[in-house]
């Protein structure tokens, strides 16, 4: 199955969510840290059900640091939510389905 949760660069998010103004999330995480690896599946389920509404991408926070620094990303993983290009939400750490599906809701309604 195709991954529904987009993996992109800095200047694909420069490109695909800031500039086109779009309501996005977006994970920043690694690779190896196992809340993030847990989030992803999490992630993965709530594009099926919400991908027709909003954009979902992930970045790596080693290989995008500076744009986690702009973003302060303390810890990983770490959902941005934008709306409309702007930032206007994050949460950190292993966070619950349902925390993430309601701040999604409230982006999108």
């Amino acid at each position: 199955m195709k991954p529904l949760v987009k993996q992109i660069t800095s200047d694909q998010f420069l490109n695909k969510v800031v500039e086109k103004k779009a309501n996005a999330l977006v994970k920043i995480g690694t690779a190896w840290n196992g809340a993030s690896q847990m989030i992803s599946q999490t992630l993965q389920d709530l594009a099926l059900q919400y991908g027709n509404q909003i954009d979902f991408f992930s970045i790596d926070y080693e290989a995008e640091s500076p744009l986690a620094i702009t973003y302060r990303v303390e810890d990983t993983p770490t959902i941005l939510f934008f709306k409309n290009g702007t930032l206007v939400d994050k949460l950190s750490g292993l966070t619950h389905r349902a925390v993430i599906s309601h701040k999604i809701f409230q982006l999108v309604y």
